[in-house]
């Protein structure tokens, strides 16, 4: 096995499990509530044990089948500039056009050029991840959005 692919996986997995069982420590003292009426710590301790649980798969899969993928980034001053600038002018144009199309054009431009691949892909991925999110937030859980010029979506 290749010692120095496993040590950022199992450094990781380690951090992340302590990390979401602290996170349902605490969410336990501030109280779960029950089912018909969630307290102000449910929220906190499923992401908590949601992530606790990733962790321990990650660490078993190390165990089991050796390190995991290592992802090659290049995190480049201009990539960080360029994803600043994208939030910035996602949080001021969000109000003036909408939730779904300012969330359709910034996830379509990071994934086309921060991490460059094909119009196809970004386009696909900017409109599932628009469409995916509106239909959570706005339709199941009934939040609230910015909506369009148009005023549809």
């Amino acid at each position: 096995m290749n010692e120095k692919r496993q040590k950022p996986d199992w450094r990781s997995g380690i951090f992340f499990l302590f990390l979401g069982l602290t996170v349902c420590f605490f969410s336990i003292r501030l109280g779960l509530g029950k089912p018909s009426a969630p307290g102000p710590g449910f929220t906190p301790f499923v992401a908590g044990l949601f992530l606790a649980i990733l962790s321990l798969l990650l660490l078993l899969q190390i165990r089991l089948r050796g390190a995991g993928g290592i992802w090659e980034t290049r995190i480049t001053l201009r990539n960080v500039i360029s994803v600043l600038g994208g939030m910035a002018a996602y949080g001021f144009l969000l109000p003036h056009i909408g939730f779904v199309f300012v969330t359709f054009g910034f996830v379509t431009l990071l994934i086309r050029f921060i991490n460059p691949q094909s119009w196809t892909k970004a386009i696909i991925g900017g409109a599932a991840s628009s469409g995916i999110s509106f239909f959570l937030f706005d339709i199941l859980l009934k939040t609230p959005l910015p909506r369009t010029f148009l005023g549809v979506f």
